[in-house]
């Protein structure tokens, strides 16, 4: 419940100071790329990884989950994993919003890493 209200009250501050633009952080583009969910009282699943930034990421998921629900996500050459939030879920594609703390936003962070030093390799 805790962290509910903390991301719904981020939500609504985002509304209120909107600028148009929404989206805090950069998307990096993650060709080929998969990662793994595990929902709440479901088995992990691996998924392909649309796009990654450090607040949140998009990936290709054909089941519907309802906008709210809790999951872990687990990013490619990143220790542990990320707690996160369902945005949306539609048209076959999954949207997350990250938890903001510590632990998460290291995986995020390490993952991105590896993902800006791939493509520098391309």
């Amino acid at each position: 419940a805790t962290s509910l209200r903390v991301n719904v009250d981020k939500f609504i501050k985002a509304v209120l100071e909107d600028s148009g633009e929404r989206r805090r952080f950069e998307r990096i583009a993650a060709i080929g790329t998969f990662a793994r969910i595990t929902l709440a009282g479901r088995l992990p699943e691996t998924v392909l990884l649309r796009d990654l930034s450090q607040g949140g990421a998009l990936f290709q998921y054909n089941n519907s989950v309802a906008a709210g629900s809790a999951l872990a996500v687990t990013l490619p050459d990143a220790a542990g994993f990320a707690g996160a939030t369902v945005v949306r879920s539609h048209g076959g594609m999954l949207a997350v919003s990250f938890a903001s703390d510590p632990a998460a936003s290291r995986h995020v962070a390490q993952a991105l890493a590896a993902l800006m030093h791939e493509r520098a390799a391309a």
